[in-house]
């Protein structure tokens, strides 16, 4: 019974990455990782896959349905975040036809340790949102900026941009 939910998961993973730009910066993030995590929070990852917060949460119902993670919403000052059922790189490998296998998720302490290491140099990152903006039909710009920024830094930014030297 095993085998066949995990069958079908590597069926559903290959065409979310055929179909999903999104799911395809997350699999080329996932398959680069040299150790598994247990669970990843949404900032870290929309931060280290490069996608959009947003983004990262409609993708991470879309694992959640197929049985592949757990979303789980930040309440009273937690963190929203995924817990993973498989390993990362499987899924990964899974989803670019590399493997027909889902590995069930094993981190150990150097797993665990990678991720706290990383979480020193993410600490920018940490109450950051990633928001992005169509400029032109060809240009998208992103910009992160504090989840909790004021009017005043808002109007700072606008500023700033404004004093921006143009091109004729």
């Amino acid at each position: 019974m095993i085998r066949e939910i995990d069958s079908d998961a590597v069926k559903e993973l290959r065409g979310l990455n055929q179909k999903n730009s999104i799911a395809q910066a997350f699999f080329d993030w996932a398959i680069q990782r040299q150790r598994d995590a247990a669970e990843t929070r949404v900032d870290r990852l929309a931060y280290k896959a490069d996608i959009d917060r947003r983004d990262v949460i409609e993708l991470a119902h879309h694992l959640e349905d197929i049985g592949c993670a757990k979303f789980i919403v930040g309440r009273r000052g937690g963190k929203s975040r995924i817990q993973w059922n498989f390993s990362l790189r499987s899924m990964a490998e899974a989803a670019k036809g590399q493997s027909a296998a889902l590995q069930k998720v094993q981190p150990d302490e150097a797993a665990l340790a990678e991720e706290e290491d990383e979480d020193i140099g993410d600490a920018v990152a940490e109450n950051m949102i990633r928001h992005g903006y169509q400029l032109r039909p060809d240009i998208l710009i992103t910009i992160d900026l504090p989840e909790d920024l004021s009017k005043k830094e808002a109007e700072r930014l606008a500023a700033f941009v404004s004093s921006l030297p143009f091109g004729g």
